[in-house]
């Protein structure tokens, strides 16, 4: 499943759940309410505690939390597969450079004069990332993707996806990096894989 599917999923199950565990609470904060009000002349419960029904509720809490955790955890690994294509990602003061890895080819500019690199990559295809910085911390965020990934000096965080349609979307830097860095955008352009691997043969061992 793609970034954007995935996330849209977990999104809606953990709204679902959310909903459910509110309206829950609600019922039941209510109904204590509701049957705290004693009649004239009865005595209220003097019990200090439940143990069956809070044991109930903490086996429920613990429950829900175990599968959220473990949910949100498998929605957030991506299963091990061969990328078709390895991008290395470096984020600069203040722009981006895109090198397509074995390839020879790199893409990058100057972002602040609205010369943006643009990232072309297939569709139908896992691509890897390899996200890096050459001097402060950066991010490296597209909104389209739903994702967000530091790029820290001297290393190098990883993740991949597959894109599943063509288009053109916008990146850019999410972390303060210095005076330019509300200029520094990116484009990603998803194209078919025939277009992608035209478009790679024209530009074999080139760097803009």
């Amino acid at each position: 499943m793609n970034l954007p599917a995935r996330f849209d999923h977990t999104f809606r199950v953990e709204v679902v759940i959310a909903l459910v565990v509110f309206g829950l609470v609600a019922l039941v904060f209510l109904g204590s309410i509701l049957r705290s009000f004693t009649k004239r002349g009865q005595t209220a419960s003097q019990k200090t505690s439940h143990n069956k029904t809070e044991t109930l509720y903490v086996s429920i809490v613990a429950a829900v939390a175990a599968f959220l955790v473990v949910f949100s955890f498998t929605q957030n690994t991506s299963p091990h597969t061969k990328p078709a294509m390895t991008v290395k990602v470096t984020g600069f003061q203040w722009c981006w450079r895109f090198d397509y890895v074995g390839t020879g080819t790199s893409v990058t500019a100057n972002c602040v004069d609205g010369h943006l690199p643009t990232l072309v990559l297939p569709t139908g295809e896992p691509i890897a990332f390899q996200v890096t910085s050459a001097d402060v911390i950066h991010s490296m965020w597209i909104p389209y993707l739903r994702f967000k990934l530091f790029a820290y000096p001297d290393y190098v965080n990883t993740f991949e996806t597959t894109l599943p349609k063509t288009g053109t979307w916008e990146g850019e830097c999410a972390e303060f990096c210095g005076q330019y860095h509300f200029a520094m955008h990116f484009d990603l352009r998803a194209v078919t894989p025939a277009q992608f691997r035209s478009w790679l043969a024209s530009h074999q061992g080139t760097k803009q």
